[in-house]
Formats: C-alpha cells, sequence, structure tokens
C-alpha cells in the first residue's frame, strides 16, 4: 500500500501505526504541520502525514 486516504480527518498521531502495520516497509512516518517546508526528496520507506494545527489530517498520507 502506497496512500492512506481514509486517514483524512483522523488526528494525525493515530496514523503511524496504522500506516506501518498496512504496509512493514515503511520505517519512518512524519507528522508535518500545515505551511512546514520540506525538502522534496522521494524516500519509498517514509510517510508524510500532513496536519492542521489541530492535528487533524488534511492530506492523504502517500509513500515519498
Amino acid at each position: 500500500k502506497s496512500s492512506w486516504p481514509e486517514l483524512v480527518g483522523m488526528q494525525g498521531q493515530d496514523a503511524p501505526p496504522i500506516i506501518q502495520a498496512e504496509n512493514p516497509d515503511v520505517k519512518e512516518v512524519d507528522i508535518v504541520k500545515e505551511g512546514t517546508i520540506v525538502l522534496p526528496v522521494f524516500r519509498c520507506d517514509r510517510v508524510r502525514v500532513w496536519i492542521k494545527p489541530n492535528g487533524t489530517i488534511y492530506k492523504a498520507p502517500t509513500i515519498g
């Protein structure tokens, strides 16, 4: 699995165990606040979880 659109609307801290259970190749799950600048470096073992200030996921987490 490489994308988790069903997590949109959930709290960010709830996402890592779900993502890692569904894709054991994911070694790193980064929770990133809205507006944070990140380097556009693709990694097949990382998922970024984008959250709003209230901690809610607003964008489907994907591998990258």
